[in-house]
């Protein structure tokens, strides 16, 4: 499920595109020739910078064929010639895919089993001075701080992510592209400008509570029940009501974060 960004916490579909614009400054920044994105799904965010930046040949990398097939046709329908799909895994990362200015990954990176494998392979493709953007959804720490109910409905909205062995935390994700030989730029908490976009999903899946039509569905159809449990628990799990004492966030947190390769 693709999080919009609405930096004036104002919910608009244009949000959906923020993750690009800030890769495109990246790309730009470092007048980049090479760029990888990882788990690029159906290809949402690199068919758009291709078609943004002509001059930069993008790779996009996915493990389902269904999606590397359809990011091949998509781009044959544009008449874009500087992207190419590959159906791969990025644990590890394919060593004859060459090295990269820029690698980037957009809610995907939740799903990684070995962070230090994965953060080495991005390591190893990435020129030096290469850049690594990642966005993707956090726990925040001490997640045992917490009530009880809190933390049950952030596993069942992981679960409905399909995100199984639970979200990893910023710190580790951190320490993994250091011991890398990577160096973090930042990492910036955008819970607030996802809000916007969850609580529109949040009004839109609530009738599968209470209308036997869509209870009906959800039943029939398997990703909308999945669906519907992340739209419903998802404006509270990332900006809960009733915060710990201390505490400035919910139990997880959308995130930028950057870094280098030295």
């Amino acid at each position: 499920m693709h999080l919009a960004i609405n930096m004036d916490r104002v919910y608009h579909p244009s949000g959906f595109r923020a993750q690009a614009v800030m890769v495109k400054r990246k790309i730009v920044n470092r007048g980049a020739k090479r760029v990888l994105e990882l788990g690029a799904g159906m290809g949402f965010n690199v068919l758009h910078l291709a078609e943004q930046l002509p001059e930069v040949e993008f790779v996009a990398l996915d493990l389902m064929p269904a999606h590397v097939a359809a990011i091949r046709a998509r781009a044959a329908e544009l008449g874009l010639t500087n992207v190419t799909a590959v159906e791969a895994s990025y644990e590890p990362i394919p060593a004859e895919l060459g090295t990269f200015d820029v690698v980037f990954s957009v809610e995907t990176l939740c799903y990684a089993v070995d962070l230090d494998a994965v953060a080495g392979a991005i390591a190893r493709v990435l020129a030096p001075g290469g850049w690594f953007v990642m966005f993707d959804v956090f726990r925040n720490l001490p997640f045992e701080d917490f009530a009880p109910e809190m933390q049950r409905a952030v596993k069942l909205y992981e679960i409905s992510m399909a995100v199984n062995n639970g979200f990893s935390n910023a710190p580790a994700w951190e320490a993994a592209l250091t011991g890398a030989g990577m160096a973090i730029e930042s990492c910036v908490d955008r819970s607030l400008e996802v809000l916007p976009g969850l609580c529109d999903l949040h009004r839109r899946t609530a009738p599968f509570v209470g209308d036997w039509k869509a209870r009906l569905a959800v039943k029939a159809v398997p990703y909308l029940a999945r669906n519907a449990v992340a739209g419903i628990l998802g404006p509270y799990v990332y900006a809960q009501f009733e915060l710990p004492a201390g505490r400035e966030t919910g139990p997880l947190s959308y995130m930028r974060l950057s870094a280098f390769k030295r």
